[in-house]
């Protein structure tokens, strides 16, 4: 396993996946099939064991790739200090709605899949960034007229996990600026950026960018013009079970290098 690995000698070795495309991944049975195949072959490929450790990959690069045109990319996941990931399942609870595939959850199952942006989206949600927090906030009124029934819903499983009524703007998730700020910074401060495409079983990448010196001031620029943007995904069973899939800080590719203050693209 890799545990260390200087700028030189990983561009070197990214020069030498990315011409060894395409891969087929049935020919790596160690790397699981699905969203982030991609990802995995590239860390197998490095010798790294897969992990989602919020430490960066190599020790001095955050290792990331994409395979869609217009995904944005995660930088990290961060679960709020106000409750952590019993948080999303609480939210799940209260705001999810039938499950895209629910064929795969337990009959009853809410989901709780939302983009938020610092203006509401169709849901009622937006995060607010100030100079020592960043909140994500619901207000019944923002919600579009096209989910009345989820939101008259949404008022009634309120007042019966919270016991009152849904007040005109709440705060669901909190986070202090110093304690995302360590966050980011320790996951982000180097961070190479491998683009490809999946076909099937097939992976092809076809270049990669190094990014240098991660600046927090532009992290926070890009978190108030909704560039850098807060995912929630969680679920919650009638049995009382719970899941966060990791509220997630991503950023628009176009955006990445405007958060370091150097960049090699080769």
């Amino acid at each position: 396993m890799i545990s260390y690995m200087r700028a030189a000698a990983l561009a070197s070795r990214m020069e030498e996946i990315v011409a060894g495309s395409p891969y087929d991944l049935r020919n790596y049975p160690q790397v699981q099939d699905g969203d982030g195949a991609a990802g995995a072959l590239v860390e197998h490929l490095l010798g790294m064991d897969a992990n989602n450790a919020q430490v960066p990959d190599v020790v001095e690069f955050e290792i990331k790739t994409t395979t869609g045109k217009n995904n944005p990319l995660s930088l990290f996941h961060k679960e709020p200090e106000n409750g952590g990931q019993s948080i999303a399942g609480r939210m799940a609870k209260i705001f999810g709605w039938t499950p895209s595939k629910p064929e795969k959850y337990m009959p009853g199952t809410l989901s709780l899949r939302t983009t938020v942006k610092p203006a509401f989206n169709e849901r009622g949600f937006r995060f607010a960034v100030g100079d020592e927090f960043v909140r994500v906030m619901f207000a019944p009124a923002s919600v579009n007229p096209k989910h009345a029934a989820w939101l008259k819903d949404v008022r009634a499983r309120h007042r019966d996990h919270i016991s009152e009524e849904l007040p005109a703007e709440s705060v669901w998730m909190d986070w202090t600026r110093d304690e995302l700020s360590r966050a980011v910074t320790a996951k982000m401060r180097n961070c190479v950026v491998v683009y490809g495409e999946k076909k099937g079983k097939i992976v092809r990448f076809n270049r990669f960018s190094l990014f240098y010196g991660f600046r927090i001031s532009k992290f926070y620029e890009s978190l108030k013009r909704g560039e850098t943007v807060v995912e929630i995904g969680a679920w919650a069973a009638p049995n009382g079970k719970f899941r966060s899939h990791g509220t997630k800080f991503r950023v628009t590719k176009k955006m990445v290098e405007s958060l370091y203050t150097n960049t090699d693209h080769r």
